[in-house]
């Protein structure tokens, strides 16, 4: 036999180990993959403990979309699978709010879809009874997504929420001149504004001078006006605002120029999402501006779209207040905290302190933690 013939016999029994072995360890990383759901163990779930000190809790997250793909997970899973991970941040928060990013659409009171859009989401009632399970107290429907069937399904919508006593829906105007608009919500004395505002407005989905609608941000005369009736009635002041370029992190001179404004007209929070991507923070005036909080319930796959911030705020009786910022991954649509040290966190990290200072936050088991003094919503409320 010459060295071809024996080179060609080694190759033929090697491929056969190859394959054999190969499909060995197919075989194995399937059983592996198909039972990954059952690794969740009680130490994974965070552990988030009261703070007795604190005097208001709250939880804030970016867009929240309960449609299409991740329809399909609560049919399969459930919403308790969604929030499993978030639930401990939330059930320890007095508030929570988020960016509620379709319409409701009512059984045996369906509307037609909007023909402009190419695809559209919506919700059922459930929703709203699971949200209101995990206090949240209001959403913000000023957004791209809220006239996906059209003005009657953003009117039923809005209808919906009126008469709920447990939720509020922000965002909506009766026309330009409501600018007494906010939604209210009391703990224990402390008064909470939210209102909502949208830079990315879909035909005829802005309020006019003769028409209902959302708050749009391309009249900022009218969202400064709306902002300082609030802080007149309320204690503390959140604005959530639509804007923004999709998948684009870049914080342009006109947001700055827009949030600053925000904060001198008495927004204590600014609450930013619509590009499905994590942006920087900022500090002003002791305003703390997320100018993006990314998705937090949501579908889409890109690596960076799965990235997500949810903000727990607590509020001490001298005015002193501090912002923990908690890395997230979506994973089917569900929210899961980044393991520690990762290699996401790191960049994540990055990607939120970027324009702080380094006096102005600090590390804490993986979560930056930003300090702020809110003594102006404490004195307000007549602490």
């Amino acid at each position: 036999m010459n060295k071809q013939q024996l080179l060609l016999r080694w190759s033929k029994k090697h491929k056969k180990k190859l394959t054999f072995h190969t499909s060995i360890l197919a075989v194995i990383l399937g059983v592996i993959l198909s039972s990954s759901h059952l690794w969740v163990s009680a130490q994974d779930i965070p552990d988030v403990k009261k703070d007795e000190e604190a005097i208001f809790t709250a939880s804030m997250v970016g867009d929240l979309m309960f449609s299409r793909h991740i329809e399909e997970v609560i049919q399969k899973k459930g919403y308790d699978f969604l929030f499993q991970y978030a639930d401990p941040y939330f059930q320890m928060s007095d508030f929570v709010t988020g960016n509620f990013k379709h319409p409701i659409q009512i059984p045996g009171q369906e509307q037609p879809p909007n023909t402009n859009q190419v695809d559209t989401f919506s919700t059922s009632p459930r929703t709203i009874d699971e949200l209101t399970k995990r206090n949240f107290k209001s959403v913000s429907i000023a957004n791209n997504r809220i006239y996906d069937y059209g003005y009657l399904g953003f009117r039923s919508t809005v209808n919906f929420f009126d008469q709920r006593d447990d939720i509020d829906a922000a965002g909506v105007m009766n026309d330009l001149d409501d600018t007494d608009c906010a939604v209210i919500y009391e703990h224990e004395g402390l008064t909470v504004a939210t209102l909502g505002v949208s830079d990315i407005l879909e035909a005829n989905s802005a309020a006019t001078t003769f028409r209902p609608g959302i708050m749009p941000l391309t009249k900022p005369e009218i969202v400064m006006k709306a902002i300082l009736t609030a802080a007149e009635k309320a204690d503390m002041v959140l604005v959530h605002v639509h804007w923004g370029e999709s998948f684009d992190s870049y914080i342009n001179q006109r947001q700055r120029e827009l949030a600053h404004a925000m904060s001198l007209a008495g927004a204590d929070v600014i609450i930013g999402h619509y590009p499905h991507v994590v942006a920087p923070v900022e500090v002003y005036n002791d305003t703390i501006i997320f100018y993006s909080l990314g998705n937090f319930i949501f579908d889409q796959g890109w690596s960076r779209t799965k990235q997500s911030v949810l903000a727990h705020y607590r509020l001490y009786e001298g005015g002193e207040a501090k912002m923990e910022l908690v890395p997230f991954m979506l994973s089917e649509g569900q929210p899961k905290p980044t393991k520690t040290p990762s290699i996401s966190q790191k960049t994540w990290k990055r990607m939120l302190t970027k324009n702080l200072d380094p006096s102005q936050w600090y590390e804490e088991e993986g979560h930056v933690i930003i300090p702020l003094n809110h003594t102006r919503v404490t004195k307000a409320k007549g602490g």
